[in-house]
């Protein structure tokens, strides 16, 4: 007996909370959507507004402690100034296919950038939705006032006194929340806001302004289950899951769950519903709580918060906080909704799965109906502010000096796209000579086994791409071998390597830099003492009368010696000795092509000792730069162990200063090293590091370092990355050093599939691929990716 008499009194109670929703649905309806009032706003049935703003978000990785809280302030401050209006944030994350379209002549290149560079990524978009509420009293009111203060404005009716309020109070949200790149979206982008959430996909949309619609805006039926709904279309299929906030069971109110939710690979929407509630409505509530109150610590505290209601330094407002999960089917969707409440319980977040809500809860998102959202509760605005974040990782640049396309696309931690360039800005490649001062040079620095020799081979390979690219990379221990002949590049190893500087034209820039490289050679810097005068004018000499009397026949560094004049320091024929019995350094031959498109340098079997690496970096590195000025094309450079390059003084300054030209002539130098404190070891480091537009580093433990010592802007969020971050996660922090912002992108490789190997690194690979080399000398290639 008692099981009925509860039963009927819960039937009871759900008739009386279900008479609010309709008993039959026609979508078109209870959407509320009566028509496109002018180019910003929509029409509902009881002649209210609809506009939307929407925000592009900010990255906050780079953010100082006080610059979030001046954001945070300005999301208070315009949730303050919300009055007589309804408000949604919504925040929708979808799955996109993203596509690059580039050709190239090369077969290999062409089917790894097809694999690497289309792939799934995810997209968060922010809308700030306002619509109408006001009535006849209010319009009233507002004339009033307005003859009070010999206003002028005249209105024919209420819908243009509350277009009129709906468009400045929009206008002033633009100004409040201006670092969030604001723009009010036209009243057709509104309406296909809407019909992609009726429908559940993208309907793209062609209304006619002032005119009321029919429903061929709606394409798809829905179903409700228990627990879930159906969006059907097309033989389509979208299973959809409400999750409704019911308690927050902690003291402190964060963005955590909330950001944590917009870094899954989840499709959903995250909706906040707001109602902002007039200073009046406010006091009353909070005095009422006052009075009930039981707690003098809570008094006390409510009575603060009347105090800051009075002078406009807080707000409350009726909230309510709901997830909407979207699966193509119903495991999927179970799945998703497991990971979403975990992630809520976590964060002291109670969501729970609607069921009795669930038509209330998705009808609510409409105009005019928040009342049928059961979760609305009482919330200050600077809660809700921290709850709102408006996060949204830099994308990169879609153009670099090089070419009309990035570099290449990984994924932000977010599974965003992030369009990787070495340049720190985005320049059209046809106007790269009137911006002289894109900066596209990177220092990486990654421990061994950290897959920095993987990484940067994949980027060489990348801009192979673009047209009339020359590639130069000084190698260690055969890492970049396994790519070098793969894509039929030179790989200069052993004793068959030389280098001649005096197969340099007889120009007069040619003559000023072999004036310079002997000098670096001799140890000789500028100087007004008589020796040394002697000394340069010496070399000087040597090398003119060399061109006069030689060119265009070849000479070489004995040559040089023997047309050198004795002088009374009689330091300069014992200083050539060294270089005169090295082969690296005395022969007719010059090696190096700098036409040739991919030049490796294995610098371990040429050369360990630090002046001639630095003299041999010097010369290829002018010669490269040379020969790019001449036919206008760009260059890339990697040193690799940089340190070692620099380490006499001469060099260290001549070196520095070919970066700073390099940048002027589109070239991009990238120098690694294996930790921060090598970069310590490095001399003139400040000025080196200054010449950077880009830095790539690897998770490391001593990132603070970086800051401290050599003034890197990072982040407490960006050093928190690198000191906890795992090496074998693959992940990155890149480090723009022109606007300071960064992102925290995922480097691995593993989409490649067989393609991988080619950039292989190990010495056991290296073998392996010269052994094949050897076995099949024409199909060598193909076997090594089938193996």
């Amino acid at each position: 007996m008692l099981e009925k008499l509860l039963g009927a009194i819960k039937q009871k109670v759900s008739n009386y909370f279900l008479g609010v929703l309709p008993k039959s649905y026609s979508m078109s309806e209870e959407n509320n959507i009566l028509g496109l009032y002018d180019e910003h706003f929509l029409l509902t049935k009881n002649e209210n507004l609809v506009g939307i703003l929407r925000l592009e978000g900010v990255s906050y990785t780079h953010l100082s402690t006080e610059q979030l809280q001046d954001l945070f302030t300005e999301r208070q401050m315009a949730l303050d100034s919300l009055e007589k209006v309804v408000a949604r944030l919504v925040v929708k994350r979808r799955k996109i296919d993203y596509k690059q379209n580039i050709q190239t002549d090369s077969q290999y290149l062409q089917a790894i950038l097809n694999q690497f560079e289309n792939k799934e990524v995810y997209e968060n978009q922010y809308f700030l939705v306002l619509e109408s509420t006001h009535s006849l009293q209010g319009v009233l009111e507002h004339k009033k006032k307005s003859l009070m203060h010999a206003n002028r404005e005249n209105f024919k009716d209420i819908l243009s006194y509350k277009a009129h309020f709906l468009q400045e109070t929009l206008k002033s949200l633009e100004i409040q929340l201006k670092n969030y790149a604001p723009k009010l979206l036209s009243s057709k982008e509104v309406l296909n806001f809407y019909a992609e959430y009726i429908n559940g996909f993208d309907l793209p949309l062609k209304p006619l302004v002032g005119g009321y619609l029919s429903d061929s805006y709606i394409a798809s039926s829905i179903t409700f289950e228990k627990d879930y709904f159906i969006q059907e279309s097309f033989n389509q299929k979208t299973y959809n899951r409400l999750i409704g906030i019911k308690a927050y069971e902690s003291e402190r109110i964060t963005s955590i769950a909330i950001g944590a939710l917009l870094y899954q690979e989840t499709p959903l929407d995250i909706i906040f519903s707001i109602e902002p509630m007039s200073v009046n409505k406010t006091l009353g509530f909070l005095k009422e709580r006052a009075k009930f109150s039981m707690s003098n610590l809570v008094k006390n505290e409510l009575l603060e918060y009347q105090e800051l209601v009075k002078t406009k330094r807080l707000s409350m407002q009726k909230f309510a906080l709901n997830i909407l999960i979207k699966a193509p089917n119903l495991e999927d969707l179970d799945t998703q909704t497991s990971l979403v409440l975990g992630l809520l319980f976590k964060e002291n977040l109670v969501g729970v799965i609607e069921t009795f809500g669930l038509k209330g809860g998705y009808f609510s998102f409409f105009p005019e109906h928040i009342h049928l959202n059961h979760r609305l509760r009482f919330l200050t605005s600077k809660a809700l502010a921290c709850l709102m974040v408006f996060e949204r990782q830099n994308l990169g640049f879609k153009a670099n000096s090089w070419g009309n396309s990035p570099l290449s696309v990984f994924k932000n931690l977010d599974y965003s796209p992030f369009l990787f360039n070495f340049h720190n800005q985005e320049v059209s490649h046809n106007n790269a000579k009137e911006i002289a001062r894109v900066n596209g040079h990177t220092l990486i620095i990654g421990a061994t086994g950290s897959g920095k020799s993987t990484l940067i081979s994949f980027l060489m390979m990348s801009a192979l791409k673009y047209q009339n690219m020359r590639l130069l990379a000084f190698d260690r221990m055969q890492g970049l071998y396994s790519f070098t002949k793969f894509f039929k590049g030179h790989y200069h190893d052993g004793q068959s390597f030389s280098i001649n500087p005096f197969c340099l034209e007889p120009n007069l820039q040619n003559l000023e830099f072999l004036q310079s490289f002997f000098l670096s050679m001799f140890d000789l810097a500028p100087s007004r003492d008589k020796e040394a005068l002697e000394d340069m004018n010496a070399i000087f000499s040597a090398i003119k009368s060399l061109y006069e009397t030689l060119y265009p026949k070849a000479f070489s560094l004995l040559d040089f010696k023997e047309t050198l004049k004795r002088t009374s320091s009689n330091q300069l024929g014992l200083s050539l000795e060294p270089y005169l019995n090295n082969p690296l350094f005395n022969a007719l031959n010059d090696a190096f092509n700098s036409n040739a498109f991919l030049n490796v340098i294995n610098l371990d079997a040429i050369t360990q000792n630090p002046k001639d690496l630095g003299l041999l970096a010097y010369y290829l590195f002018y010669k490269i730069l040379e020969e790019s000025r001449k036919n206008d094309s760009g260059f890339l450079v990697f040193l690799d162990e940089f340190k070692s390059y620099v380490e006499n003084d001469l060099l260290n300054t001549k070196i520095n200063a070919l970066i700073t030209q390099a940048r002027k002539a589109n070239g991009v130098v990238v120098l690694a090293l294996q930790d921060i404190y090598q970069l310590s070891g490095v001399k003139n480091a400040h000025s080196f590091l200054s010449n950077m537009g880009t830095l790539i580093l690897y998770p490391q433990k001593n990132a603070r370092e970086l800051k401290h010592h050599f003034n890197v802007p990072l982040s407490e969020t960006e050093i928190s990355f690198l000191e906890n971050t795992p090496l074998y996660a693959r992940q990155v922090l890149v480090k723009n050093l022109g606007n300071g912002s960064s992102n925290m992108i995922d480097v691995s490789l593993e989409s490649l599939g067989r393609y991988l190997k080619i950039f292989n690194s190990d010495s056991s690979h290296v073998n392996k691929v010269k052994a094949l080399q050897k076995d099949y000398p024409t199909e060598w290639r193909e076997k090594l990716l089938k193996s």
